[in-house]
């Protein structure tokens, strides 16, 4: 349906009033000079919310394999770090065990050597070795002569050595 424009110049019984457009009354935001033009409405943009909700299940999306990656390498290093912990102090344990034996050992030999220093330390050994290689002490000749040693003391310190 089309409307037909008005036409001020036909004889008609009807009179035309020109009236001054009035604008309507808004709140009392920022005062602006009111315009004289009517006002248009401004165009209304028809955005489709389906691209939007794409996009933002799109990044939640990315998000959450985000977090499972951060997650998957966090387990793995934990899990990672507390068995290699384990086996270097298993590790230790075992290197603590075999020091101790090592110990022992040295403990065990070093009293046999102790015992057998000890032994060749003492006077009559000593003596006894002297006389059985025929050595004088330098007061001797004060002294009577020693009687020889016989065998059996001869074979006794000689063998020892």
């Amino acid at each position: 349906m089309s409307v037909a424009p008005l036409d001020r110049t036909a004889t008609t019984n009807t009179t035309v009033i020109d009236r001054p457009l009035v604008q309507p009354r808004r709140s009392p935001l920022p005062r602006t000079k009111p315009s004289r033009r009517p006002t248009v409405a401004p165009e209304i943009r028809v955005r489709a919310r389906v691209v939007s909700r794409q996009k933002s299940n799109a990044a939640a999306q990315a998000w959450g394999l985000r977090a499972v990656a951060f997650l998957g390498i966090f387990t793995g290093t934990y899990v990672a770090s507390a068995l290699l912990g384990q086996v270097m102090v298993e590790g230790a344990r075992r290197q603590e065990i075999a020091a101790r034996e090592r110990a022992s050992d040295a403990a065990r030999v070093e009293a046999a050597l102790s015992d057998k220093v000890f032994a060749l330390k003492s006077a009559t050994f000593i003596e006894g070795w002297a006389v059985a290689h025929q050595f004088v002490p330098p007061d001797a000749a004060i002294q009577k002569k020693a009687e020889a040693p016989t065998e059996v003391e001869k074979s006794r310190y000689v063998a020892s050595r």
